[in-house]
């Protein structure tokens, strides 16, 4: 189940190229949705959502000797998944994180982030106040 869903959301942000090349000033717009191991959304999409819950993001902690990142991401239901990982990948991934970005994470049983994908596209919606 994961597979098919990561590929519908690569071919979603394909989709995104497209469509913003082919329209200008197309916009999207994307709420923050989990499955279990799994959890996609925007950042704007998440803060203008009228629920109290949307969220999601990434972070990364540092200090000598040790580094390392996690990621976090709540639906409009309430229900939340988070991730961890000391992967230096994973971590420069999630430095790659902007303020209205699309964000992609997949969470093995043990809570480690095994996927992270960052996409930031005129297109997807801004936060607002």
């Amino acid at each position: 189940m994961k597979g098919k869903a990561r590929t519908w959301v690569l071919l979603v942000g394909a989709s995104l190229l497209i469509v913003a090349s082919a329209s200008a000033g197309a916009k999207f717009g994307t709420p923050v949705y989990i499955q279990p191991g799994e959890a996609w959304g925007g950042l704007g999409g998440a803060r203008n959502s009228q629920d109290p819950y949307q969220q999601i993001g990434c972070w990364v902690v540092g200090m000598p000797g040790f580094v390392s990142a996690g990621c976090h991401a709540v639906d409009a239901a309430g229900n939340a998944l988070s991730c961890f990982s000391w992967d230096p990948s994973f971590i420069a991934a999630a430095q790659s994180i902007g303020g209205d970005s699309w964000v992609v994470f997949d969470v093995d049983d043990s809570g480690r982030c095994t996927f992270l994908q960052i996409s930031s596209f005129s297109s997807y919606e801004p936060k607002q106040p």
